[in-house]
């Protein structure tokens, strides 16, 4: 293991880029394969087509009918290609925020080392959950995985208009705190790979609500 953190921080230090698009790419598949072994796809095929022989299969062969490989390309290629530079460029960001020492003084505090690094950590964590899910990645992960989905812009905006609040309120009740242990104890250059690892769980859930569909309007039939 220590082996492969050694080989893992040297590739960071020569080739971040590459690096982080690969690693991050990897674990967003891995989210995605979560999702739909936990959540099968609905447009899984869970009734019989007329004119076809009806087979029984065990729950194991039916949730590997249903995997929706084209969907785990996708999730790859969104984490690796989309995120990872988008969320490097933004945390290496977001590390430039300081706090100016007049600030302290003027409401009558002294600017200990410790105070500072809290109160710049506070304040990174807050411009994050203020900026980023709001107008990056939740809109842009929407966006991208409908058009990567060969739909057009006006779907993209459906889908983004069904799941972008309950996936920004659940954004903000899971990331705030992981948030202040990445700034307040990780290096800048690993809290990517931070965020990968326990976007695990996030992936899983974010694959989930793209899979979703929006509820169908069924719409009376007249008879005359």
């Amino acid at each position: 293991m220590s082996k492969l953190f050694s080989f893992y921080k040297d590739s960071l230090r020569q080739r971040p880029l590459v690096t982080n698009i690969i690693t991050t790419g990897l674990l967003s598949g891995l989210g995605d394969v979560i999702a739909q072994k936990v959540f099968p796809p609905e447009d899984a095929c869970d009734f019989p087509i007329p004119g076809t022989l009806s087979v029984s299969v065990s729950p194991e062969e039916e949730r590997n009918l249903s995997f929706n490989y084209a969907r785990l390309g996708r999730a790859m290629l969104y984490g690796g290609f989309v995120f990872a530079p988008i969320a490097d460029k933004w945390f290496r960001t977001l590390n430039k925020i300081q706090v100016p020492a007049s600030t302290f003084r003027t409401i009558g505090i002294v600017p200990t080392p410790k105070i500072t690094a809290v109160v710049n950590t506070i304040s990174r964590v807050f411009v994050d959950q203020a900026i980023f899910p709001t107008v990056i990645s939740v809109p842009i992960y929407y966006t991208a995985l409908t058009l990567l989905e060969h739909k057009s812009f006006e779907e993209a905006k459906k889908k983004l208009r069904l799941n972008y609040w309950p996936t920004l309120t659940t954004a903000w009740t899971v990331w705030p705190t992981i948030q202040l242990f990445n700034f307040g104890f990780v290096k800048v250059e690993y809290r990517l790979f931070v965020i990968s690892t326990v976007s695990l769980g996030w992936n899983c859930y974010l694959s989930f609500m793209n899979g979703k569909k929006a509820p169908e309007k069924h719409v009376p039939v007249q008879f005359p």
